[in-house]
């Protein structure tokens, strides 16, 4: 998926049966672990087990790191900041066990710890990345567990070579911010955070790493022109079209910054008039051409649109879409031709005219396929190379993504499974006995009225984490 100015993050998908065994290993061992984890001294999230959520681990508290960030600025002279060049991509997987027993305690006698719990974890990892042992999955809660055992070894190192206290500095998985009274202090607790992580072999990103005086304002101008337009004042009609012209042009002007991601998060909480939707369609179709990493915000906001009843130039917006997912399954861009399927499929856009199905084998993802396949279920796509799939899927043992999509596929019954093979493969027979499901036809995006809830209680969570930041918890 696109990641930053012509950069782009990798997603995987993991096979079931590797990650069932993590997932069983860090939980008959969460005691332990939580411990190492517990080392933290920057970090506020708790990584605790629970039913109750959506994930087995919470989401970071993106409130709560923003207000003690602006605390630990209001109180310092110099602010340092930092993370780490491709965080997930690069964990050595022995560097667990390393930062579980300590790394000068391991490598003075590592025969002690083969097969203790943080050398079965460094196994288990591999399992889940084609036994590599650099890189552990994008996604997955298990990869942000193993991601903070090593965190809280680093802060542990941290702490013990400058003393840096927790009033000082937030770390939000790896994005660090810092306060020092001095520039010495900024400069020497920089290069601490430097060695702790190149001890385990991980690289800071330069272009991210920085220290500035306080008088230097981090609020990029853009945001306050933007904020000053809306400010009091309804986003309708003139005013409208005037933000969203300014929008655009400072994405271009400034297209390392996620300017186009804050205005949709603004779009999609805010209500319009009929006469509003030519400006907001024709921003929409514009924008994902200079920025595509809002894609998924652009058909959130089209489908939303769609749903309450708004008319639609439903053709003009396929006349931008259709040519973008072309040239994403070209590229191999699977996060941009999923969410231009999706969009299309929402609007019932038939795809019997375009290159779709000619391009369908050029990308190996089965999630791409599995989606293919449900249009064409639709009867919005006329053919799809089946025959081709099918054959690959014959010679497979499923240790690969193909899992994904002969179990879908076949569960669906857009596939068919010549003499139950994939039924009665024993990794999917306990899936197809519980009716497991991993891609819901069914399943839409949110309603804007669920996510204008979540953008007000987000707002009201900042508030309190502010004032618990400055006055203590109050009732």
């Amino acid at each position: 998926m696109p990641k930053g100015h012509r950069e782009r993050r990798l997603l995987q998908i993991v096979h079931p049966l590797s990650q069932a065994v993590l997932n069983d290993l860090i939980s008959r061992n969460w005691t332990t672990i939580s411990s190492w984890i517990s080392r933290s001294k920057y970090a506020f999230d708790a990584l605790d087990l629970n039913d109750s959520n959506v994930r087995a681990i919470p989401t970071p508290d993106f409130a709560l790191h923003r207000s003690h960030q602006e605390a630990i600025a209001s109180v310092c002279n110099w602010i340092t900041e930092t993370d780490i060049a491709r965080f997930y991509p690069s964990i050595y997987t022995h560097s667990i066990a390393w930062a579980a027993y300590g790394k000068n305690v391991y490598k003075r006698n590592p025969k002690k710890y083969i097969l203790s719990l943080g050398d079965q974890l460094d196994i288990a990892v591999r399992k889940c990345n084609r036994s590599q042992t650099v890189g552990i999955p994008i996604g997955p809660d298990s990869s942000r567990i193993i991601a903070e055992i090593i965190s809280s070894y680093v802060d542990e190192n941290v702490q013990a070579a400058t003393g840096l206290t927790s009033d000082e500095a937030d770390r939000l998985q790896d994005d660090w911010l810092i306060g020092s009274k001095t520039l010495e202090d900024a400069e020497a607790r920089l290069a601490a955070v430097i060695r702790a992580y190149q001890e385990l072999g991980l690289d800071i990103n330069g272009r991210k790493t920085g220290i500035r005086h306080v008088s230097e304002s981090s609020f990029p101008e853009w945001r306050s022109r933007l904020i000053n337009l809306k400010s009091g004042r309804a986003l309708t009609g003139d005013r409208l079209q005037e933000y969203l012209k300014i929008a655009i042009n400072e994405q271009i002007r400034s297209p390392a910054d996620s300017v186009l991601a804050y205005v949709y998060a603004v779009l999609i909480a805010s209500r319009f008039n009929w006469d509003d939707i030519p400006a907001i369609q024709s921003f929409v179709t514009r924008s994902v051409a200079v920025d595509p990493r809002i894609i998924d915000s652009a058909c959130i906001l089209l489908l939303n649109l769609n749903h309450e009843g708004f008319k639609l130039d439903k053709d003009r917006i396929a006349s931008r879409f259709v040519p973008m997912l072309e040239q994403s399954l070209e590229s191999g861009h699977t996060f941009e031709a999923i969410w231009s399927l999706h969009l299309l499929r929402g609007l019932r856009h038939d795809l019997a005219q375009t290159r779709v199905s000619d391009l369908a084998d050029v990308n190996d993802g089965s999630a791409l396929k599995i989606v293919l396949l449900d249009l064409r279920h639709l009867g919005l796509l006329p053919k799809l190379p089946e025959k081709s799939w099918l054959k690959q899927l014959g010679t497979s043992q499923f240790h690969d993504p193909s899992w994904l999509l002969a179990y879908e596929g076949v569960r669906h019954g857009w596939l068919p499974d010549a003499g139950g093979v994939i039924k009665t493969n024993p990794l999917f027979v306990p899936m197809f006995s519980r009716n497991v499901q991993f891609y819901d036809p069914k399943r839409n995006v949110q309603p804007r009225a669920n996510l204008r809830r979540l953008r007000l209680a987000r707002a009201k969570a900042t508030h309190r984490a502010r004032l618990v930041d400055w006055f203590g918890d109050y009732p």
